[in-house]
Parts: structure tokens; sequence; C-alpha cells
């Protein structure tokens, strides 16, 4: 062959063999070791990244909790400090709304506040013992009407500024009744101070 046609010859066979290699594909070994690499290196490396990102984001969450607290003490709402998590996953799961959510955490506030106030007026009351209207049984005593000391229970009296004045037999519940419109009068945060007529 002439030296013109070397090249030439030298070509075509390069031009086959990357043929039949394009035809035979890729090693075996080096296709496995790329599916070892994709499977076994990269899983690792996201797990390691999605626990970094759950570490920072629960010392967020934390952060957030201590702050909400520090400002729930400052504005003296210890209710909503305590009860601001519980509500908000319960809010989660039903799916409510920030006003729904917040509505729930400002009731607990609120009757928790008045929870604590009645409970200051019946230790200020200095009560012989603490015994409600809803106690007393009025089928023991039928000259008692019941209608009557519901009314009394509301505490209209009171405003009008009338005496009250229970007369009977001992054991006929007299103490029972004062001592239950006490408690009334309590609940609708008013002061009361109970005595005997001997300490008056």
């Amino acid at each position: 062959a002439s030296p013109e046609r070397r090249p030439s010859l030298l070509m075509r066979r390069r031009r086959g063999w990357r043929a039949s290699s394009s035809r035979s594909g890729p090693p075996a070994t080096n296709s496995g070791a790329r599916m070892s690499y994709s499977t076994e290196t990269f899983p690792l490396a996201s797990a390691k990244s999605a626990r970094a990102r759950a570490a920072v984001s629960a010392a967020t969450e934390v952060l957030k909790q201590s702050t909400v607290a520090q400002y729930c003490k400052l504005l003296r709402l210890p209710t909503v400090a305590g009860q601001c998590l519980p509500l908000a996953e319960q809010a989660e799961r039903a799916h409510q709304t920030y006003l729904a959510y917040l509505e729930a955490l400002l009731m607990a506030e609120v009757e928790e506040r008045q929870r604590r106030v009645v409970g200051r007026r019946l230790l200020e009351a200095h009560l012989p013992r603490v015994k409600t209207l809803e106690e007393f049984d009025f089928s023991q005593t039928p000259s008692v009407s019941a209608a009557n000391i519901a009314t009394l229970a509301e505490g209209g009296y009171i405003q009008q500024a009338e005496p009250v004045v229970f007369i009977g037999d001992s054991g006929t519940g007299k103490t029972h009744l004062l001592t239950g419109l006490c408690v009334a009068a309590c609940r609708q945060k008013r002061r009361v101070r109970f005595t005997t007529a001997a300490n008056l």
C-alpha cells in the first residue's frame, strides 16, 4: 500500500474500534462501580443532611418556645405560656385556622383567671365549710322554696342592699343555704365575709 493510504486505513480501524466498543458497551465492572456509588454514597450523604436539618429545626423550635415563654412572663400570661403548645398541636390536628387557635388560647387564659379570682374570693370569705346550693336537698325542707333561693343566688339583693334572714330550727339547713349564697356571690366575683351572729 502507498504511504498516502495508510492514514485512511488507520482511521477506518479506529472508527471500527469505536463502533464495536460502543455496541459492546462499557465493562460490567465499571457499571457495577457506578451503581454502587449512586445507591450507597448519595443516600448516606442525604441521611446526614436530613439529620442536620432536623437538628437545626429542633433547636429553632426550642428557641422560639423560650422566647414565647419570656414574652408571656412579661405580659403576665402564665396560662398562654403553658397551653400554647398543647393547643397548637390540637389545632394542627383539627386543621383549625389561626384565629380559632388564638381564640382557644385566650379563652383558656380568661377561664383560668376567673377560676383564680373565685378561689381568692372563697378564701377571703372564711367559710366554715364550702357548700353549694346545688348540694342542698330541697326535698328534706319543703318549706324552703327552691325558686326563691335561685332568685337570691342571682345577687339582686346585694345590689339593692336588702338583708336576707333565715329563721328555723337547728338542722334545717340555714347554714348550708347561707354558705351556698356566699359561694354564688363569690362566683360572681363579689367580696363576701361569712360570720356568725355571736361574732358580730
